[in-house]
């Protein structure tokens, strides 16, 4: 009877350390996400706060994030799941002028930060 005791308190401190070590830390664990910069600049504005970019999804369409760039006219997009991206980006000055830009299709994948020009015009 000792023994299966013993037995029962081993499997029990065994499954407490392996669930244990398998918790995600305080901070997040981002290892499986991805980081996106985009820096753009406006044709006779240059690199300028203020311009919407969105990131898609390029298979199914659908809105992942949007920001507004700083006043370096760039944003970053954060704990991006691995996948193929396109970003659009729309500036709109005044009633009579818009700028428009769109990246082609790009991979992200884990682990990755990456960073990518959008020109508007």
């Amino acid at each position: 009877m000792k023994k299966i005791k013993y037995f029962i308190l081993l499997i029990i401190a065994i499954l407490t350390i392996t669930l244990t070590s398998c918790e995600k830390d305080d901070e997040g664990d981002t290892s499986t996400t991805a980081t996106l910069i985009v820096n753009t600049t406006v044709d006779g504005y240059g690199a300028i706060a203020g311009v919407n970019v969105q990131l898609t999804e390029s298979v199914s369409d659908e809105d992942i994030q949007e920001k507004v760039t700083d006043s370096n006219g760039k944003v970053t997009f954060t704990n991006i799941l691995p996948g193929t991206y396109e970003v659009y980006g729309d500036y709109i000055p005044s009633i009579d002028e818009e700028y428009i830009g769109h990246t082609s299709s790009f991979q992200l994948i884990e682990g990755q930060t990456k960073t990518i020009g959008l020109a508007l015009d």
